[in-house]
């Protein structure tokens, strides 16, 4: 009979100001953003900064629920922005990590 005992536990803390500065470096024009999401739904990083979408879940969202468990990399429309016009999402699974970029 084989046991397993449990050996512990490894980490590896992510430092979001690290993809922050990354991502104020790209031109995203006046009305582009950059999430980075863990496959959990949980929102990493947002450039531009909007006080209290870092750390927020979008596991109910469209990305999470219809598009990413179909195709690791893609695009679709939102329906409105946050000015009330449509958006382009594209998105791409990064492998070896379970976050992905949007």
């Amino acid at each position: 009979m084989r046991t397993e005992r449990f050996a512990g536990v490894i980490t590896a803390p992510l430092d979001q100001s690290y993809f922050a500065k990354i991502y104020r470096s790209i031109d995203l024009g006046s009305t582009g953003s950059i999430l980075l999401v863990h496959t959990g739904g949980l929102v990493l990083a947002v450039q531009p900064a909007v006080e209290g979408v870092a750390g927020r879940s979008i596991s109910s969202g469209p990305l999470l629920t219809r598009y990413l468990p179909n195709a690791g990399s893609g695009a679709y429309e939102l329906p409105n922005g946050s000015d009330g016009q449509p958006r382009i999402a594209g998105y791409k699974a990064v492998r070896g990590f379970r976050w992905c970029c949007w």
